[in-house]
């Protein structure tokens, strides 16, 4: 059995949307397919790999989908997808990555001949401001949570959500700005959340983790284990590389 798992990278799309293109391709599509979210929330690629697997999938294709695809995740996803092959039994599926759209000649000329639908816009004073956005809240934390293709990755119960979950059950919505954001960059200790105006680098792998970290953290102001040794300024910490399977 062959399964198929489209690419999606686009930070700023909302569920919604998404869900109504999954629903799309999934219907569209004559292989078992399911859509991934490289980044924000969702299920993570490997958590999608092992579930095609489980299926009992003997061959996977990834299909990166976007014109153009981010050269940055083209390079590292083929990678990223090898290190959850070599955790595999030994030939237990073959594993490939599709060419990107933006290579398909047929596809970009259907594309820009197609007919246009648009919609007139009208000039607009302030256009630019939106109602709210002049200061920020009042708060006392200021939560970074990493929603980059490898936290994401690394991360695949889903770091945002439970973290507002945790934050909102512990009466602290009022008190904590949480933004998501792309790469911070230390990747490999991810997934990474920031605590301002500490400065103060955290790796959250579970809900467990961000249960201890809201408690530890934000309501009792103690260290936490969680704490990773390092600052803006240090090197990250090293990471064993996991050993094949086989």
């Amino acid at each position: 059995m062959q399964f198929e798992i489209f690419l999606v990278s686009a930070s700023y799309v909302s569920k919604r949307k998404f869900e109504a293109l999954e629903e799309s391709l999934v219907a569209a599509n004559s292989a078992p397919t399911r859509v991934v979210r490289l980044e924000h929330e969702g299920d993570s690629l490997f958590a999608v790999l092992n579930e095609a697997l489980h299926a009992g999938a003997k061959s996977i294709v990834l299909r990166p989908l976007g014109l153009p695809f981010s050269q940055s995740l083209r390079n590292w996803v083929p990678n990223a997808a090898a290190d959850w092959l070599a955790r595999q039994p030994l030939g237990a599926v073959q594993l490939s990555i599709a060419e990107d759209l933006d290579e398909d000649a047929e596809l970009i000329n259907f594309i820009a001949n197609r007919p246009i639908k648009s919609q007139a816009i009208e000039p607009k004073i302030d256009g630019l401001n939106g109602n709210g956005w002049d200061e920020p809240p009042q708060f006392e934390h200021h939560l970074l949570v990493c929603t980059g293709p490898r936290c994401h990755m690394r991360g695949s119960f889903g770091l945002l959500t439970p973290l507002k979950t945790a934050v909102a059950q512990a009466g602290l919505s009022a008190k904590t700005l949480i933004a998501s954001t792309g790469c911070l960059y230390p990747c490999n200790s991810g997934p990474i959340l920031i605590h301002y105006p500490k400065g103060d680098w955290y790796q959250l792998n579970s809900e467990h983790d961000v249960q201890t970290f809201v408690r530890e953290v934000l309501i009792e102001g103690k260290a936490s284990k969680l704490k990773l040794p390092f600052s803006p300024h240090k090197t990250s910490v090293p990471q064993k590389s996991p050993q094949p399977a086989h």
